[in-house]
């Protein structure tokens, strides 16, 4: 099922069989130089995610979800949210993405992170949305400052490496005093 669509992408619910082309992306040393854990995957870790992330649409709530070639439905990666579960930024949600290496430096995540990110002020009325990237992930930061997000600072990754952080609030966001 369609969550939204852009020029040359589709960004989806998971299906059940996506995880072994998730795993051959994410079994990729390259690809995974700079994403948690920081090592190739296992098959057993590609069934985890894609059966964590379903559980995540069935509630609802903001997710990662496949993102794939509108020409053909090729699985090239995902982008999406998650929960901040460590260091500074706590709690706070946080746009991430993975793309194939063949799709690398074609503008896709772009094209993908900015339109989930205006998908989750709209849909999920999100107020504020985190990134980071380790300085050396020149991709990444890229589409971070790309899609408009604005630099907070450095904080600690889950390695206790200090990493540039971003954030952008949800436009015209009316802040609630609690």
């Amino acid at each position: 099922m369609s969550i939204l669509t852009t020029d040359r992408l589709i960004i989806t619910k998971w299906q059940a069989g996506d995880w072994q082309r998730l795993y051959a992306i994410m079994s990729d040393a390259e690809v995974m130089r700079y994403v948690g854990p920081y090592r190739p995957i296992t098959q057993e870790e590609a069934h985890t995610f894609i059966d964590e992330k379903v559980r995540e649409q069935c509630r609802q709530e903001p997710t990662t979800w496949s993102v794939r070639r509108k020409q053909s439905d090729e699985l090239v990666g995902y982008c999406g949210y998650s929960t901040r579960t460590y260091g500074q930024y706590l709690n706070e949600t946080e746009i991430g993405w993975l793309l194939s290496r063949q799709y690398w430096n074609q503008g896709l995540m772009t094209e993908a992170a900015s339109a989930v990110l205006r998908y989750g002020f709209e849909a999920y009325n999100l107020d504020t949305v985190i990134a980071s990237a380790r300085p050396q992930n020149l991709g990444s930061l890229n589409v971070i400052k790309k899609i408009g997000m604005k630099s907070i600072g450095d904080s600690e990754n889950p390695l206790g490496m200090p990493v540039p952080h971003f954030r952008m609030d949800r436009p015209h966001a009316r802040k609630v005093v609690r």
